[in-house]
């Protein structure tokens, strides 16, 4: 199963996220997604400390909306990590998705003990919440029907477009397949062609000598 975590772009609290992200509340054989932003590498070293499967996701400006459907498609629930005052920000954005397609999700705020589960302030520990999720089953299509523009993080606008970095690799692996699948030898040497029929002359000079006379 699929868990889909994301954070305001100016979150630093890292012990609440410690405390959140733990095998004791999460199943450690779901998979931890989390977009690549400024606080990414503090999330890998939590999941990684806790023995969490992580997955990385590059965010495409170009393709987001699409890319952020396909993903809640898949989705068992979201964890939001929000101060409520990041507005148009990958977080508040997660919020308005898994209202509109009731996706469950879990807020925490530093604003307040409690934590939010599906809009409402959870009476339950956030373990038993977990434990409550019914497994996903067939979801029907998310609807990313955004009325306003997203504001992405300057550290996200500055990096490269990994989607074109993902098709050059295929590429290149694609070209290694094609050279093994021949089976063939590429020659390397360098020699002009009268070189290399010297060479082959005094080769056969040497096979020569040896049988005319036999040591």
């Amino acid at each position: 199963m699929n868990v889909l975590v994301v954070y305001d772009t100016s979150w630093d609290n890292f012990a609440e996220i410690s405390r959140r992200l733990t095998s004791k509340n999460i199943d450690p054989n779901h998979r931890i997604n989390i977009f690549y932003g400024k606080q990414s590498k503090h999330l890998c070293a939590v999941c990684n400390k806790n023995m969490l499967q992580i997955y990385r996701r590059c965010i495409n400006e170009k393709s987001f909306l699409e890319d952020l459907r396909i993903q809640l498609k898949f989705t068992k629930f979201c964890i939001i990590f929000h101060n409520f005052v990041e507005h148009n920000t990958l977080s508040s954005i997660i919020i308005k998705l898994c209202e509109e397609n009731d996706i469950p999700h879990f807020i925490f705020s530093e604003h307040t003990d409690d934590f939010f589960f599906d809009g409402e302030i959870a009476t339950d520990k956030f373990r038993k919440c977990v434990l409550n999720v019914k497994d996903l089953t067939d979801r029907e299509d998310i609807r990313c029907n955004l009325d306003f523009d997203i504001s992405f993080p300057t550290e996200i606008n500055g990096t490269k477009d990994y989607s074109q970095v993902i098709h050059k690799l295929r590429n290149s692996y694609k070209t290694i397949d094609e050279n093994k699948a021949k089976g063939g030898t590429i020659f390397i040497d360098t020699k002009t062609p009268k070189q290399l029929s010297y060479l082959q002359y005094v080769a056969n000079k040497k096979k020569w000598m040896k049988e005319v006379i036999p040591r």
